[in-house]
């Protein structure tokens, strides 16, 4: 029957249910004492019991956190993380460490000998393309996530810790959308969260430019995407970002990009600030 009186349940006084490494759930209001309408359960969870992703198709769920904190996904921002394998496991053991404890969990990781085929490996609405030589932060995901969330851009980028030959390291920021100099250099990002329904044949660019990001996210700001980096440098790499003067082909597959995408005065300022670029590398 319908629930027209308080109902009160004192502690432990419920149904209980003990499980895992001492999680429990009390159940202090039942469905039958509502006509089936709602219930109430008290969850005493510890970390590690927590319920797989999942999703409710037949019915509504209020959560009260009274001590500590949750994380919950909502909606279809599932992310499949393709890293591009070209040497031994050892090499790429650091990353698939790192992938590990991403505080993100919504993802699936493929481990490919080409984006292309990383790509058709998954179905994911959102990719993450790493090096086998990247070492994420464990906050790498759950930081791009809640950037796109908060912008609705198409793509999120983020800064590096570039690690030279010596084992050096300094940090490297990107503006997002550079326009026209992106022509001169990447300055759209490298590691990036990417709708797949936006990157299209961005992918599989011939001959391969030495920065992959580089021309497929000049193109896809030529497309109309738009793309938003985070300042923080949130992933370890040893390659740096590509410029005309270290990555010609890149280079000129970026202003043929610019070119059909940006009004003549800066597809101009483009053309120019490359050509004086490569004139002053050789």
């Amino acid at each position: 029957m319908p629930l027209n009186e308080p109902v009160l349940t004192g502690p432990g006084a419920g149904r209980t249910v003990r499980y895992g490494s001492g999680s429990s759930f009390e159940l202090k209001l039942a469905g039958e004492q509502a006509a089936e309408d709602w219930a109430v359960v008290e969850w005493r969870l510890r970390a590690g019991d927590e319920p797989p992703i999942h999703t409710h198709t037949r019915e509504d769920e209020t959560l009260y956190v009274l001590e500590g904190t949750i994380t919950a996904y909502v909606g279809d921002e599932r992310i499949d993380v393709v890293v591009v394998r070209c040497g031994s496991p050892t090499v790429l053991s650091p990353c698939l460490s790192s992938l590990e404890q991403q505080t993100y969990r919504n993802f699936d990781v493929t481990v490919a000998t080409s984006r292309e085929e990383g790509l058709r490996n998954g179905s994911a609405p959102y990719v993450v393309f790493l090096e086998e030589e990247d070492v994420p932060d464990n906050d790498l995901l759950s930081t791009l996530v809640q950037a796109r969330r908060t912008t609705q851009a198409d793509v999120v980028t983020c800064g590096l810790r570039l690690v030279d030959d010596r084992g050096d390291r300094r940090l490297h920021f990107f503006s997002g959308e550079p326009a026209g100099l992106g022509a001169v250099g990447n300055q759209y990002g490298n590691v990036a969260l990417l709708s797949r329904e936006r990157l299209g044949d961005f992918t599989d660019l011939q001959p391969p430019p030495r920065d992959q990001d580089w021309p497929l996210l000049a193109g896809l700001a030529g497309s109309g995407a738009r793309i938003v980096s985070v300042p923080v440098a949130l992933v370890e790499r040893r390659t740096h970002p590509g410029t005309v003067e270290d990555d010609p082909v890149g280079a000129l597959v970026v202003i043929r990009q610019l070119e059909h995408a940006l009004p003549e005065p800066l597809a101009g300022a483009a053309r120019l600030a490359a050509g004086l670029a490569m004139a002053q590398r050789s």
